[in-house]
């Protein structure tokens, strides 16, 4: 089999034997497959690329991996964080390899790493991925050896200081966002790392920045707390490479320079969407566009700002203004007493309240405005907590004139109808949660739909979306008109089955329900019920006829015991054969022809078959009972006439049928 590329999923495999069969391979993707022994890899060996998503995988079999594969290219190993049951420490350093370009270790719990762990790898590695790890510090010489290294991942870890000269000079795109950095950049402003092309720096808690590079692609550092105007300046005046820029969710000075700045862009910018007023000045204040005024920034509350920005382009008297409290990623468990104090107690709150509770995986439960703080009726709360772990809405946790809630992608089970008539007026976000879809939770959904400004993306924890009909939630009359259809299908299904199964039927009500009905041509006083015409060869089958049947006979309810006619057992010695024949079959109610390919070079087999056969013609229906034993084919060709034509005019039973003693009792009995 010549195939080039391989996707393996949801998989339990011994080894990579597997895929021994397989040539010129060169690409391996694995997701979620479980490899027993991964030391065993000698049917990969010429592999280019290896790409292994959340499959359990230690670092002595990293190792193994680039000491045995020579010629692969890009290795990828990603992990579902919580399935890493304990943090990976990297002592040692990983083993040379000189074709490597791509390696990333995501999501493998890593909080440290060795000053030598990548002191081996070749200067051909270009790109590193270990982004969604634990790392906290990086040593001044981890990097030394990456001399061609162009692409460096680091998310999404917990780095809080990172000098940029361990950096190769080589680098080009730098990762850091979602770290806990509060600065960046030379010491000395330079040029030494003229090859930087792309820097995120976002989501983390800077508070200064100094420019490595001025002739970058892209820069992203939004959601920080850079206040220098310098930045700002740059992005207007100075930007000659045009880098595209990111510096939303950022807090700089507001002041008359900052105001000339605005009036020199020549297109929207987000960058430049509020400011903080370092001094309080008339003339600045009723200029400015949105701002968020420093008087108003208090100290944090367990990680989160709370301050009161201004929403439209007069600071005035008749400014709209809003109170945020931003809580966004800051792994929040609950919202305490103490928490809602500072935040009710302590603050000027504007008109409009919003609580940005987004990525908070442990927080269960939404905050709740203490009992003893009175809120002026025309105050307007908007709850934004997307991505969450709440796992509930409850009725005393709704604020009044609450205008919006996004609870989208949480762990939300039910909307209890009381918690939906207190929302009526509120505009909500449900999608991605694990609605528990009764057919009151559904009815109640369906009735309160209005409010909710996704609804069409709501799905049930069946994963069928709420907006479907759910035929089980159907009225009386409805339900009573489904019965009667199951009625009639079940009905029809019965007839169905008698039509097809007939004889199947009439076969299990005679012999198993000991229901018989006698045939009127034949007397309870013949002395046999059946007289078997069999050959030698074939002794051993009639033999298991009379020890299954004359041996339970005193189980039949009909009056009658079933007794068989065999030559062997029955015939007198001495008396002439064809009369013995004669009286046999005249004195048995059946007669029972065991064909098989000996009973057919039978000259007495013939005669005897030729008697019985009469008799059934002569109006004893049903008197001869033919039992095939053996390949009807093989013996069809050698058939006497009178044999061929009932074989093809008659039924028959065949020795192989899994009902042939049913079969045969209904036969008898008939």
């Amino acid at each position: 089999m010549n195939v080039k590329r391989i996707s393996l999923n949801d998989l339990h495999l011994n080894s990579f034997d597997v895929l021994k069969k397989v040539q010129n391979l060169k690409e391996i993707y694995l997701n979620n497959v479980k490899i027993e022994n991964l030391h065993k890899i000698e049917a990969i060996q010429n592999v280019t690329l290896l790409s292994m998503i959340d499959t359990v995988i230690g670092i002595s079999d990293i190792k193994h991996i680039l000491r045995d594969i020579k010629t692969i290219k890009f290795l990828n190993i990603e992990m579902i964080f919580h399935k890493m049951n304990k943090t990976q420490t990297i002592d040692n350093p990983l083993l040379e390899h000189s074709n490597l370009n791509y390696f990333g270790l995501v999501g493998y719990a890593i909080e440290t790493l060795g000053t030598k762990t990548f002191d081996k790898f070749a200067s051909s590695l270009i790109s590193l991925n270990l982004s969604r790890n634990l790392i906290e510090e990086l040593h001044d010489s981890i990097f030394a050896s990456l001399t061609d290294l162009r692409t460096l991942d680091l998310s999404f870890n917990k780095i809080k200081h990172l000098k940029i000269e361990i950096l190769p000079l080589s680098i080009q795109n730098l990762n850091l966002s979602w770290n806990f950095l509060t600065e960046f950049g030379q010491s000395i402003k330079g040029t030494s790392y003229s090859n930087l092309r792309n820097l995120h720096l976002s989501h983390n808690l800077l508070k200064k920045f100094i420019l490595p590079n001025k002739n970058m692609s892209q820069l992203s550092l939004d959601h920080n707390y850079l206040t220098d105007l310098e930045l700002w300046k740059w992005t207007v005046t100075q930007n000659q490479s045009h880098t595209i820029i990111n510096l939303k969710f950022n807090t700089p000075k507001c002041s008359c320079e900052f105001k000339r700045l605005q009036k020199n862009l020549f297109f929207k910018s987000d960058n430049f969407e509020y400011c903080i007023l370092d001094e309080i000045d008339d003339r600045i204040v009723t200029e400015m566009m949105p701002c968020v005024k420093k008087d108003d920034l208090v100290d944090y509350i367990d990680l989160c700002p709370i301050y009161t920005r201004v929403l439209n382009f007069t600071c005035d008297e008749t400014a709209l203004h809003e109170t945020v409290i931003n809580c966004t990623n800051k792994n929040i468990t609950n919202f305490s007493t103490e928490f809602m104090k500072k935040v009710f107690y302590n603050q000027k709150l504007s008109k409009k309240v919003s609580f940005y509770l987004d990525q908070n995986p442990f927080l269960s439960s939404l905050p709740r405005i203490p009992s003893s703080y009175w809120v002026l009726p025309s105050t307007e709360f908007n709850i934004y907590a997307m991505n969450s772990g709440i796992e509930y809405v409850n009725e005393s946790n709704i604020m009044r004139n609450l205008k919006l809630l996004n609870v989208t992608g949480n762990k939300i089970r039910k909307m209890h109808l009381k918690v939906l008539e207190k929302l009526k007026m509120t505009k909500i976000g449900l999608s991605r949660n694990p609605i528990e879809c009764s057919c009151e939770e559904y009815k109640n959904m369906k009735e309160f739909s209005m409010i909710f400004s996704d609804y069409n993306e709501i799905t049930c924890d069946d994963g069928i979306p709420i907006s479907i009909d759910r035929t089980i939630c159907v009225d009386i009359e409805t339900l009573s008109l489904y019965v009667c259809l199951t009625i009639l299908m079940v009905i029809l299904i019965i007839i169905l089955i008698i039509v097809n199964y007939s004889m199947e039927i009439r076969v299990l009500i005679h012999t198993r329900l000991k229901c018989f009905t006698k045939n009127k041509n034949y007397s309870n006083k013949m002395k046999y019920n059946a007289f078997i015409s069999f050959v030698q060869e074939d002794e051993e089958l009639v033999k298991q006829i009379i020890n299954h049947l004359e041996c339970q006979s005193d189980q039949i309810k009909d009056e009658r015991n079933i007794r068989f006619c065999i030559h062997l057992r029955d015939w007198q010695i001495g008396k002439r054969i064809d009369r013995q024949i004669a009286e046999s079959i005249e004195n048995s109610e059946k007669t029972i022809v065991i064909l098989s390919k000996n009973f057919i070079n039978s000259f007495w087999g013939h005669e005897e078959f030729k008697l019985a056969y009469c008799k059934a013609m002569e109006g004893y229906e049903g008197h001869l009972i033919m039992i095939i034993h053996g390949d009807l084919k093989e013996i069809s060709n050698k058939l006497k006439p009178e044999m061929r034509s009932y074989v093809k005019t008659h039924t028959y039973l065949k020795w192989d049928d899994k009902w042939f003693w049913d079969k045969l009792k209904y036969a008898l009995m008939k």
